[in-house]
């Protein structure tokens, strides 16, 4: 089969989609098709896509019912079946960019021979018009999932879900990706999930470009509901990792108290929720999370915490 590639977009907003199909098409390497999974969108999605049928290998396909606002793995999942006899995955997204060389990139790391089910490039983060907002450290070559967990709990890396391949053989044997709420995590311990056996590779010489637009999930953290929703998605990673390490016999390198700054981090900090709400998720965490009471420097944490937002809030930045 001449493509060993498929980059599988699941697709619902029309903001950016144009732009995200122009990159796609910009690939120096054009070995892969799209599949272009339409959510139900109540925007014509079709109308860009088809400005596209020509330049891109694609195949569109319109869902009868919207599944992302209430499954958005789910939704993920019924686009990845969409897809033939390609080896490889790509999930992409509809507001996100990829550099004109990451085709190719990926095709040189195959020719050089490959032991990772998992591969992945380095990533920028762009805001909505497209600036460059943050460059996030660089992973190392190869990765464990051991050093994974620790540095993503540890805040060390950031991780996006657009800037990893996996292998579709053990997308087919793990039985596709984790699923949390809002998809929260569910990438993370998917990458974890495939890589288990080999490691995460990074790909060298393009990177993603993952848009801060305000309209995707990870920015929407000034509605009570959602925050809560992200804090009980977390703790649900916390402990399918634990699990995960333990069925495994896998080291977990974190902490307890790791593990809780690092879910309480989200609620802690935000300016929508109030401190006796704060102590409440708190008490949720802790009886939801298996790691045992919560250590004393927890509560130091919120009292830091609770100066900066009544510091921000102050003085109105």
């Amino acid at each position: 089969m001449k493509n060993k590639l498929s980059v599988v977009l699941p697709a619902y907003k029309p903001d950016f989609l144009r732009e995200t199909l122009q990159s796609i098409a910009n690939q120096s390497d054009q070995r892969f098709t799209l599949y272009i999974g339409d959510d139900h969108s109540p925007f014509d999605l079709k109308s860009i896509v088809d400005e596209f049928i020509g330049a891109i290998d694609l195949i569109y396909h319109r869902f009868g019912y919207n599944l992302g606002s209430e499954d958005l793995v789910g939704h993920w999942k019924r686009c990845v079946a969409l897809t033939h006899e390609e080896e490889w995955i790509w999930l992409f997204a509809d507001d996100d960019v990829m550099e004109s060389r990451c085709v190719e990139m990926f095709y040189e790391c195959l020719d050089r021979g490959l032991d990772c089910d998992v591969i992945r490039f380095d990533t920028l983060i762009i805001g909505h018009t497209g600036s460059l907002l943050e460059t996030p450290r660089r992973f190392p070559e190869k990765m464990d999932v051991q050093d994974f967990f620790y540095k993503r709990i540890t805040n060390q890396i950031r991780s996006f879900a657009v800037e990893y391949i996996v292998r579709k053989a053990v997308y087919d044997r793990i039985g596709g990706f984790v699923n949390f709420d809002l998809a929260w995590c569910a990438d993370d311990a998917s990458w974890m999930s495939f890589s288990r056996l080999t490691a995460i590779k990074t790909i060298p010489g393009a990177r993603v470009k993952w848009r801060n637009s305000g309209l995707n999930i990870t920015a929407l953290n000034e509605d009570k509901d959602m925050v809560y929703r992200k804090v009980r998605a977390q703790a649900a990673f916390i402990n399918w990792a634990m699990e995960f390490f333990k069925k495994n016999r896998i080291a977990d390198a974190t902490t307890a108290y790791q593990k809780a700054r690092w879910i309480l981090g989200l609620p802690f900090h935000s300016g929508v929720l109030g401190l006796k709400e704060k102590r409440q998720i708190v008490k949720e965490v802790e009886g939801a999370v298996k790691i045992g009471s919560l250590p004393i420097r927890i509560w130091l944490y919120l009292a830091y915490c609770e100066v900066k937002c009544r510091v921000k809030k102050w003085f109105g930045f």
